[in-house]
């Protein structure tokens, strides 16, 4: 029974290690061994989302809720990420 324990314990254990970044998903890092994961990401492996409800209230600032389509996210010159979409007339 303890041989059984200890076989299971080194299979647990060599399944959820990690050894670089690729193993957590690329959502966080291999640190000692195991994955510490970026925000929103959770899991043994960064592979789960967290998500939560949305604000109530319209989309991008706006209200009433205004429709859009696509999205092209690109990273400024500023430092930050900006998202352009094409709105839908009428919602």
């Amino acid at each position: 029974m303890i041989r059984l324990l200890l076989a299971l314990q080194l299979l647990l254990t060599s399944t959820y290690a990690c050894t670089t970044a690729m193993n957590c998903s690329l959502n966080g890092l291999c640190k000692s061994g195991r994955c510490v994961c970026d925000a929103p990401w959770s899991g043994i492996r960064c592979g789960v989302v967290n998500v939560a409800a949305a604000a109530p209230g319209g989309a991008y600032g706006w209200h009433p809720n205004v429709s859009s389509w696509g999205g092209n996210p690109v990273h400024g010159d500023d430092g930050k990420h900006h998202l352009f979409v094409a709105e839908i007339p009428g919602g």
